[in-house]
């Protein structure tokens, strides 16, 4: 009796680990894809205020890649580097705004 009950928790324990495993998948491809539309945004927002950098496209463009043949962990940290190049370039379009009055020169 003590090995059918066993038998059985551990078939229970392995479906509900098999289960977890399966929706932590499905949550870091949502996890990634969501990185990656963030970095799309934020740098067509940086193209319209004519301060996109170069380097940017190019992580997002690896970001899709990696994440279409399956590398989760590749499209994630390429999308991470894309939302942090896209963020900068919109920090520095802020900064560039607010200061180019000053390098007028004054006659």
């Amino acid at each position: 009796m003590k090995k059918v009950m066993l038998t059985i928790l551990l078939g229970l324990s392995y479906t509900v680990l098999a289960d977890s495993a399966s929706k932590i998948d499905s949550a870091s491809k949502i996890d990634s894809a969501s990185i990656i539309d963030r970095a799309e945004k934020l740098n067509a927002e940086a193209r319209a205020r004519h301060n996109a950098w170069v380097p940017t496209q190019r992580f997002i463009d690896q970001a899709n890649s990696a994440l279409s043949s399956g590398d989760e962990e590749g499209a994630k940290a390429a999308a991470d580097k894309a939302v942090f190049l896209a963020e900068a370039s919109l920090k520095q379009a802020d900064v560039e705004q607010k200061t180019w009055k000053q390098r007028q020169l004054v006659k």
